[in-house]
């Protein structure tokens, strides 16, 4: 498996900021969906496994209480928010399934999380086996 992923900045007073990733299979070259790897009718649980995760790893992020006041620019993004994870654009790395939420242009600060990288151990029983292997085999 190759991944890639891109960020742009297009300048001006309104830029457009972007991530996409793509994932290739160097075996087919074709491009994989994160469900080819998963375990069939494993999706609801993927999302559910990855939201607690990133909650229990990140908890400043996920508190929706939290201010909009605050220092840290970043609780601005609303993080919390589940749809930003599910189905969101993702790369394979070394440490994990790097996950890559969208946002609009004003807040393209919030792209790219540095944290937001899910161990394969984590999702070892929703991966099918053979996957699971390579995956955990990547290297930087």
């Amino acid at each position: 498996c190759f991944s890639v992923f891109k960020t742009y900045f297009c300048g001006g007073a309104h830029p457009n900021e972007d991530n996409y990733a793509v994932n290739y299979n160097l075996n087919t070259l074709k491009t994989v969906s994160w469900s080819e790897y998963l375990l069939p009718d494993k999706d609801t649980m993927y999302n559910e496994r990855i939201y607690a995760y990133l909650t229990k790893s990140e908890p400043e992020y996920f508190d929706e209480s939290n201010s909009s006041g605050s220092a840290d620019v970043y609780l601005d993004c609303n993080y919390y928010q589940k749809n930003l994870w599910f189905d969101c654009e993702f790369v394979f790395t070394a440490d994990g399934v790097k996950l890559l939420p969208s946002f609009a242009h004003y807040a393209a600060f919030c792209l790219e999380p540095e944290w937001a990288i899910i161990p394969y151990s984590e999702l070892k029983d929703l991966i099918k086996p053979e996957y699971y292997h390579k995956l955990t085999r990547l290297k930087n």
